[in-house]
């Protein structure tokens, strides 16, 4: 029999065993993420930071320039102003999107490395799908914050709430593209695969997120200090403000960013692992409960009169 290529993924882990197999499936299929990264997500981070280069500094000097005539300065840079946020908003979903579309390869055939052409198999749907569910939930946390202008008690109702949606939904996107579920059924599995393992699912997200933090932090100081742009003008502070919105600043935040990207495939395939053992725990308790049914529901059953089989 072949031997798997990579970790197990169904199967149930503990806290040591999902950031242990998390790194070694970067490991097994290392050349693959790394080829979907460059091939499908950095083109997309590039033209998002030229575009955003070209509009941002004309954008505040538009602004610095007063209120007076703002609207027709500033209408000819939204278009790329919203182009920019759009390829930005693309490819921070694509980019979990394909890691998933990998694992889900894998998790179907284990005894082979799945290629970039496997991992791009229902891409484009599963995209899509992963926006929708990203937009309908932004725009819900929106609406659920009128309720936070109530004093006091809004504020109280609100905020438990949103934190406890916001760890169930951690794994939505993993819930979203490894089944095949029709929207938005994958909000209603994310909060059953979570129940009952909410602050395990805490600990998994902040150890993994806090490593991917640490990581990306550590690549931005090391791109600013290199480039120049980690020094602060204390002498003239508006200078300095200023210079956030300058052309090679913002060219450099974005390769920063590119850079730090390549970090948070810890935590996509962390949450992925995470999925795969909540599903296979809550899967397996379900199975056997449905099968404890079926038994105790047959006619003379043996588990209470053994002795009417015969």
């Amino acid at each position: 029999m072949t031997e798997p290529r990579g970790p197990i993924l169904r199967k149930r882990r503990d806290f040591g065993a999902t950031i242990g197999d998390t790194f070694a499936f970067i490991r097994a299929h290392a050349r693959t993420l790394a080829l979907l990264y460059v091939l499908f997500v950095v083109p997309l981070l590039l033209v998002a930071t030229l575009l955003g280069a070209d509009a941002f500094p004309d954008i505040y000097t538009a602004l610095s320039a007063g209120l007076d005539g703002l609207l027709p300065r500033v209408a000819p840079l939204l278009p790329g102003i919203l182009l920019s946020a759009l390829a930005y908003i693309t490819a921070s979903t694509l980019y979990p999107t394909l890691v998933y579309l990998c694992m889900r390869r894998a998790d179907e055939a284990p005894d082979t490395l799945p290629s970039v052409r496997d991992c791009t198999r229902g891409l484009l749907p599963k995209t899509l799908l992963n926006l929708a569910y990203i937009v309908t939930l932004v725009i819900a946390l929106a609406l659920g914050a009128l309720v936070a202008i109530i004093p006091v008690i809004g504020i109280l109702a609100y905020l438990p709430a949103v934190i406890w949606l916001v760890v169930c939904f951690t794994i939505l996107t993993p819930v979203a593209t490894l089944e095949d579920l029709p929207f938005p059924a994958a909000f209603r599995r994310a909060i059953r695969l979570v129940a009952g393992r909410w602050w395990y699912t805490v600990g998994v997200v902040a150890v993994i997120g806090l490593v991917c933090y640490a990581l990306s932090l550590a690549i931005g100081l090391a791109v600013d200090t290199v480039t120049g742009m980690a020094s602060i003008n204390f002498i003239d502070p508006e200078k300095d403000l200023a210079r956030f919105f300058d052309r090679d600043r913002i060219l450099v935040a974005g390769l920063s960013f590119t850079l730090q990207q390549v970090f948070y495939l810890v935590l996509h395939v962390g949450m992925g692992m995470h999925y795969y053992s909540l599903a296979e725990e809550k899967d397996a308790r379900g199975l056997e409960a449905r099968l404890d049914r079926l038994g105790s529901s047959r006619p003379g059953a043996a588990a209470d009169h053994p002795e009417e089989q015969y």
